[in-house]
């Protein structure tokens, strides 16, 4: 599992990703967004939010870590987590 923040264009090519890998390969996964300010309500706590990206079964690789953005940016960045539901 990778630990990665996305910006919110990457976030839609990731869930539409995600959802042909679904109906190709009977791969299932949960897509949840969040604000980064309705996570800690603080801009300073953001780089200290983590949250995994892709599964057991693919990675997803892009994008800085979160040390690498630039605090003045993060308003405008989102964090998007990939689980695969439990059955």
């Amino acid at each position: 599992m990778i630990r990665k923040f996305f910006s919110k264009d990457r976030i839609i090519a990731l869930c539409n990703a995600f959802m042909k890998m679904k109906e190709n390969d009977n791969f299932s996964v949960n897509i949840v967004v969040y604000n980064f300010k309705k996570i800690t309500g603080k801009d300073e706590d953001i780089r200290n939010v983590q949250v995994y990206i892709g599964s057991s079964n693919s990675v997803v690789h892009t994008l800085p870590a979160p040390g690498e953005i630039p605090v003045e940016k993060l308003n405008n960045w989102f964090v998007i987590e990939c689980r695969r539901p439990r059955y």
